[in-house]
C-alpha cells in the first residue's frame, strides 16, 4: 500500500485517492482514522458509485467533479448521499472553462458538507471562451454578485 496508518501522525487534511478505481477494498485495511483522510476521486463517477461507497465507506471525503458525475444534478445527488453518510466533500475539476468552474463553485457553496475546493482548472487554459464567474481573493474562490453564474463570453 502506498500509504499506511502512520499517515495519521502527520498534519494532513486529506490524501487524494491513493489507489486505482476498483481497489477500494484495499483501503478498508487502514484504520478508520486513516480512511477519514482519504478523498475518493477515481472511484466516484456518479450517484451509483456514491451509493456503493456509502455502503463500503473506504473514504471520509468525496471529490466531486461536475464533468465526471452527470453535471449539477448528479453532483447534488452525490452530495445528498454524502450528507446522509456523514462524508465531507471536496470539489474538483479538469482543465475547464470558467463557465463550468463557476457552476461547480455555486454547487459546492450550496452543500453544507463542502470542506475543500480544488477548482483551479481554468487557470491552466491559455485561452478561455468566457470570463468572470468567480473572484480569487486571498487564495479563496468567491462568487460574484452577478446574475446567473456571473460569466460573460470573452471577446
Amino acid at each position: 500500500m502506498p500509504i499506511n496508518n502512520e499517515a495519521c501522525t502527520l498534519d494532513l487534511e486529506l490524501i487524494e485517492q491513493p489507489l486505482a478505481r476498483g481497489e477500494e477494498e484495499d483501503m478498508l485495511r487502514l484504520s478508520g482514522e486513516a480512511q477519514r483522510l482519504l478523498a475518493g476521486d477515481e472511484s466516484l463517477h456518479g450517484p451509483m458509485d456514491a451509493l456503493q461507497l456509502t455502503i463500503s465507506k473506504p473514504f471520509g471525503i468525496w471529490n466531486i467533479k461536475l464533468m465526471k458525475c452527470a453535471g449539477i444534478t448528479g453532483a447534488l445527488d452525490i452530495a445528498d448521499l454524502a450528507a446522509l453518510a456523514g462524508i465531507d466533500l471536496m470539489w474538483g475539476c479538469m482543465d475547464e472553462s470558467v463557465i463550468s468552474i463557476a457552476a461547480a463553485l455555486h454547487t459546492a457553496y450550496a452543500c453544507p458538507q463542502t470542506r475543500y475546493l480544488d477548482l483551479d482548472g481554468s487557470f491552466d487554459l491559455s485561452k478561455d471562451v468566457a470570463r468572470g464567474g468567480f473572484a480569487l481573493l486571498n487564495v479563496s474562490l468567491h462568487l460574484l454578485e452577478e446574475p446567473g453564474l456571473g460569466v460573460t463570453l470573452a471577446d
